[in-house]
């Protein structure tokens, strides 16, 4: 469904039994519907280059999510709901306004790449992460 212009995405995915990719990034997506936590075989999730600024805490649901991508949005705070993701190997959060991440992402067991380009991220936190987890490669 992506570069469809989209300002919704129907309430029915999260319904969805055997939803396992879904690519919904260069639509004009503003919202997610909380229904989309019930998707529980999605792996993997695009919302790249849409115009969210929030998640829903229902996304913590999303227990086989590996891999997510909600670069070029205008998020105005960290998704809580994400760090009970513990599958999560990828995050891209490049090119929003973030300003800070909670420190417990290092937590998350399986996180290796975390791409924070464009951000106005601190450099010190930046450091701390790769101080705690080596294993990560963290794209700045």
């Amino acid at each position: 469904v992506a570069h469809n212009a989209l300002g919704h995405l129907p309430i029915s995915l999260g319904h969805l039994p055997r939803l396992e990719v879904l690519v919904a990034h260069h639509n004009q997506l503003a919202l997610i519907h909380e229904s989309l936590g019930s998707a529980a075989t999605l792996r993997r999730l695009e919302l790249s280059h849409n115009a969210l600024e929030e998640l829903p805490e229902t996304l913590a649901q999303l227990q086989a999510l590996e891999y997510l991508d909600l670069s070029h949005n205008p998020l105005s705070a960290f998704p809580v709901a994400l760090l009970w993701l513990s599958r999560l190997h990828t995050l891209h959060l490049a090119h929003t306004p973030l300003t800070s991440l909670p420190f417990e992402l290092v937590a998350l067991p399986h996180l290796r790449v975390l791409d924070v380009r464009g951000t106005a991220l601190p450099a010190d936190l930046l450091h701390a992460f790769s101080a705690k987890r080596p294993d990560w490669t963290i794209y700045t």
